[in-house]
């Protein structure tokens, strides 16, 4: 009859009186809606926007689907050539070359999973990177196809069990691939799907960069030698060679190519920046005239310009300097001479003869000569000079003191004589017990005068005996 009925069980309270059964009918007995033309118009209108829903989040679910298997993607100059650089470095067998499979992004799968390779290559132990960082990174450079850009792993599982099992979002896509370069072995994963490159790997593909960029840093170093070398030249020293035709020479030379040379890991290429390096050397060397001779090997470079005006340079700045010294030691071996002159003045008055005359104990060379050759022979004549002075006052100092003795000799004489005149002839006479000398001449020191006032006093006692008898 379609009339609303609702049921509310009072069984529970049989016990109530019938007067106290209001409040429990109103409010709290339990109840439940038998029939309700409403309720069941609700439902019905559920059920159809239930459906709607359905169909609406299908419609969606093939659109993003199709999105993903569209083809028609974009490319990056920046992102193709760092996927052609991973494929040079040896690491193509971890990409997708074709671009036949689907793809959650808008350039080829090669591009992104390069960006992602070269993410990981810069990421050392102990750091790592999640597949969460690295889609924000290939967000950051738009990549990812913005209709499936921010999805929700609900909406992704929803779209594989119900429109398409091969549909992937890009975090999937990112993770799924970073979980296959775990699997190759490339990569090592730790808890919270994050990720780090090998060590193998990346002493593997250091390696590779190397052999990679060997011929360009050897390029680069050896026309960085030449340029230094180039630097030292003037326009006077002649022309220069250009760089390709000289590299050419020298692989002729080794019996090689200009490539091999440049690449190989023989000793060739060091064996010419070495003969480079000692060119160099050379004519820094010659140009601070440290060295004479240029190098034997010129490394095919025109230089013989370069290094004959190197020589000539030395060689004359050879004979200014021997002209200087020459000057300098003439002036040195002047001013010694003038220096002793005037000493030797200070001694002589007059030094001209001194200066001239052979010393005995210089192997008869003189004052002058001995200045003049060195500042050792300078003061050998001034120790000279010092000898001539002590010489002289030591002279003196003899006469003062024979003076002085004469004196006492004479004073003795004249108190023990009582004559004066014998007393004089004495004292003048040659005396035989002095061996012939006079008593005044034998008073030089104090034995000599203490020899004489003996021979005095025999004297005076040989007299006082002849006047006795």
């Amino acid at each position: 009859m379609d009339v609303d009925v609702l049921e509310i069980d009072v069984s529970g309270y049989r016990a109530y009186p019938l007067d106290g059964l209001d409040e429990v009918i109103i409010d709290i007995a339990p109840r439940e809606v038998l029939q309700s033309a409403a309720i069941a118009a609700r439902l019905a209108k559920l059920a159809d926007e239930k459906v709607r829903r359905e169909e609406a989040r299908l419609v969606e679910g093939r659109r993003k689907a199709a999105v993903y298997k569209d083809k028609d993607m974009g490319a990056s100059q920046r992102a193709a050539e760092l996927a052609d650089w991973m494929i040079e470095i040896g690491l193509s067998e971890f990409m997708d070359l074709d671009d036949i499979q689907p793809s959650a992004f808008l350039v080829p799968r090669r591009q992104w999973q390069a960006a992602i390779l070269y993410r990981l290559m810069d990421t050392k132990y102990p750091a790592m990177v999640g597949a969460v960082q690295m889609l924000d990174r290939l967000r950051e450079r738009n990549w990812p196809k913005p209709a499936i850009n921010a999805m929700t792993n609900e909406d992704t599982t929803w779209i594989i069990a119900n429109v398409d099992p091969e549909f992937k979002s890009a975090y999937e896509e990112v993770l799924a691939y970073l979980r296959r370069l775990h699997a190759a072995d490339l990569a090592h994963e730790a808890r919270g799907n994050r990720f780090y490159m090998t060590q193998a790997t990346l002493k593997r593909i250091a390696d590779v960069i190397i052999h990679i960029e060997r011929p360009e840093k050897r390029q680069e170093q050896a026309e960085a030698v030449l340029q230094a070398i180039r630097d030292l030249m003037i326009p006077d020293d002649g022309d220069w060679i250009e760089f390709d035709s000289w590299i050419e020479n020298r692989a002729s030379h080794y019996g090689t190519s200009t490539v091999a040379l440049l690449q190989d890991e023989d000793s060739q290429f060091d064996e010419l920046m070495d003969t480079l390096g000692t060119i160099r050397t050379a004519i820094t060397r010659m140009q601070a005239f440290r060295q004479d001779e240029p190098p034997e090997d010129f490394a095919g470079l025109p230089l013989a310009g370069l290094f004959l005006r190197l020589q000539a340079e030395r060689t004359e700045a050879r004979d200014r300097a021997e002209r200087e010294r020459n000057d300098r030691l003439k002036r040195e071996a002047d001013a010694r001479v003038s220096e002793i002159t005037v000493a030797a003045g200070r001694e002589f008055g007059t030094p001209t003869a001194w200066l001239a005359t052979p010393l005995p104990d210089q192997g008869g060379r003189t004052p002058s000569e001995l200045a003049a050759d060195s500042a050792e022979g300078l003061r050998k004549a001034q120790v000279a000079i010092s000898q001539v002075r002590e010489d002289r006052e030591a002279k003196e100092r003899a006469e003062e003191r024979r003076k002085a003795n004469v004196r006492r000799l004479e004073d003795e004489a004249y108190r023990r004589i009582s004559r004066q005149d014998v007393a004089k002839l004495w004292l003048n006479s040659s005396n035989k017990d002095l061996g012939g000398l006079k008593p005044v001449e034998c008073c030089k020191d104090d034995k000599s005068l203490q020899r004489v006032m003996d021979v005095l006093n025999a004297f005076v006692d040989g007299e006082q005996k002849r006047r006795r008898r």
